[in-house]
């Protein structure tokens, strides 16, 4: 496992204090290699992307994706509201996203 950028870092605290599991996904930044985003399972058929590297996010503080798992492709057909990435500016937002989505993803599990 690389170091974990610090915005990552906020995201994967968050996470772990609330018992979510989550995969890394990585890159080479500078010199070294970082975490820059992670994925947690929403339900059986999905997982939310999350990135967080400004490369990706530019000035927001995060961007989500929601895949389908047995495609390995992200959905833009409205899914849970997903018609195009949601980006978040604030990390409480995303937080709030987060739970909201856990929610509707276990009444499809």
């Amino acid at each position: 496992m690389f170091d974990e950028t610090y915005s990552l870092r906020l995201v994967t605290d968050y996470l772990k204090s609330k018992n979510i599991k989550y995969t890394h996904s990585s890159a080479r930044i500078g010199i070294g290699f970082y975490e820059h985003g992670c994925a947690i399972k929403i339900s059986d058929k999905y997982k939310l992307s999350i990135q967080t590297h400004t490369d990706v996010v530019g000035e927001y503080f995060a961007e989500t994706a929601l895949q389908d798992v047995g495609r390995g492709k992200i959905l833009y057909d409205g899914t849970f509201g997903y018609y195009d990435v949601k980006r978040f500016m604030d990390p409480n937002d995303l937080f709030a996203h987060i739970d909201e989505l856990l929610k509707l993803g276990c009444s499809t599990c």
